[in-house]
């Protein structure tokens, strides 16, 4: 009886020591990734997420599509970092509208990144 706990006790360590370890490995690679794109070298757009959007679902788009993407919250202020090359600006574009209107339909939203002029209320 007590070289069953004893196994199951052992079995049990070495499972958390492979979860943190994972855990710890998904913590870095994705600190990793937030630098890459913070990085001035890497082509990268900025994109505020919208009032009660949820970040992950923009990220999960955005990944089906194999864009790399990274939050940055500052302040309260969530955006995406996201890895794209100029000619991919339109995909971006295209993923990220559909995921808002799949969301949250509101009529005259527009994705617009960091680099680009904000278009004045009417």
């Amino acid at each position: 009886m007590i070289a069953i706990i004893g196994i199951l006790f052992l079995i049990a360590a070495v499972g958390g020591a492979f979860a943190m370890r994972g855990a710890r490995k998904w913590v870095l690679d994705a600190g990793a990734t937030e630098v890459r794109l913070k990085d001035p070298a890497t082509h990268a757009l900025s994109y505020l997420v919208p009032d009660g959007q949820d970040p992950a679902a923009l990220m999960a788009a955005l990944a089906h599509d194999g864009v790399t993407t990274a939050m940055d919250s500052d302040g309260g202020i969530e955006r995406l970092l996201i890895a794209c090359e100029e000619n991919d600006r339109a995909l971006v574009r295209g993923v990220l509208d559909d995921a808002n209107r799949g969301s949250s339909p509101r009529m005259g939203d527009h994705v617009v990144f960091g680099d680009e002029p904000q278009k004045a209320a009417s």
